[in-house]
């Protein structure tokens, strides 16, 4: 499929194959599963490979395989980061209020 894109390129450009490939650069092809399972089943089967295989859940591939896009993957990523820095920013100044309580009303920590 990726050759078929750059000769197609090629040929609607009037350019050679060649030159198609340097302009185009990597061209990654992914295929859906052709029975078309439904979403709920799809991801059945995503929940019970990540409980038998664990890191599967931070691979971008079982994130494909539950219909997300490239450009998807990356949001959901920098949302996973932001929420991850927020947690755990919350985490160190709940520790620096345990070591260092704020006084209350009578003036007393």
């Amino acid at each position: 499929m990726a050759d078929l894109c750059r000769m197609t390129w090629a040929a609607q450009k009037d350019i050679t194959y060649s030159q198609a490939a340097h302009e185009l650069g990597t061209i990654s092809v992914h295929f859906r599963n052709p029975s078309m399972p439904s979403v709920v089943s799809q991801s059945d089967a995503m929940v019970k490979q990540i409980s038998a295989i664990p890191w599967l859940a931070d691979s971008d591939v079982a994130l494909r395989e539950l219909g997300y896009d490239d450009e998807q993957i990356a949001q959901l990523r920098s949302d996973r980061r932001k929420s991850q820095a927020l947690a755990g920013s919350s985490a160190i100044l709940d520790r620096n209020r345990q070591v260092n309580p704020v006084a209350d009303d009578s003036g007393r920590a």
